[in-house]
């Protein structure tokens, strides 16, 4: 019906990868950065571009990132990213 197709208008407009490239990516996320899945399903969703918006989302209380491993996590999406839905 009408609620589908809005729906799926949306998620096509707002998907960054496909849904087996996102599980690929999700998998890859936790195993090199030693990141919960509820973090990189997280990173995978938003696809943050720079080290602030990662940083940002995975800023928790008393939790500190390198910076080194934010700029493999970016490096990791950008590259994801230009593979394309």
């Amino acid at each position: 019906g009408e609620f589908q197709r809005r729906v799926l208008d949306y998620v096509t407009k707002f998907s960054k990868v496909d849904p087996r490239t996102a599980a690929e990516l999700t998998e890859e996320l936790m195993s090199k950065f030693d990141l919960s899945r509820k973090e990189a399903v997280q990173l995978v969703n938003c696809m943050p571009s720079t080290i602030e918006e990662a940083r940002a989302i995975l800023s928790t209380k008393g939790k500190v990132i390198l910076t080194s491993t934010l700029e493999g996590i970016v490096a990791t999406l950008k590259k994801a990213r230009r593979k394309g839905p």
